[in-house]
């Protein structure tokens, strides 16, 4: 009779059958738990910081007439449309699917864009650009 007599009798091998299974059983489902509640934490503070398209201002659409760079990366833009003009700045960890070189084109072309954009402070960052 040297062994723990088993808590539960179940076909189940998940399940602990002694004190001690027990309670490392409980700790891992309470890290599992804190995990998966820290993951479910995370997803919602980043999906928020994302912008939905339909809660931004209205799209600009006009000319590029400068591009400005940090070194070889396109930091900014501005474009001129009807009556106004806005400086619109990148955010070098938003993917916009092309080549951000491509502006350039633009400001050489005169070909206009449409920029949906977000406020962040006193400042307007691009969400999309799309040729127009």
């Amino acid at each position: 009779m040297g062994g723990e007599a088993p808590l539960v009798q179940t076909g189940d091998p998940q399940r602990p059958t002694t004190a001690e299974e027990a309670l490392v059983y409980a700790w891992r489902m309470r890290i599992h738990r804190d995990v998966a509640l820290a993951g479910t934490l995370v997803l919602a503070v980043v999906g928020g910081c994302a912008p939905d398209v339909a809660d931004l201002p209205q799209p600009l659409e006009g000319k590029v007439i400068e591009v400005r760079r940090e070194g070889a990366d396109i930091a900014g833009f501005t474009v001129s449309g009807d009556d106004v003009e806005e400086e619109i700045l990148i955010d070098r960890e938003h993917d916009y699917g092309f080549d951000l070189n491509h502006l350039e084109e633009h400001r050489r072309t005169g070909d206009p864009v449409r920029v949906r954009w977000a406020q962040r402070g006193d400042r307007a960052y691009a969400v999309t650009i799309e040729d127009a």
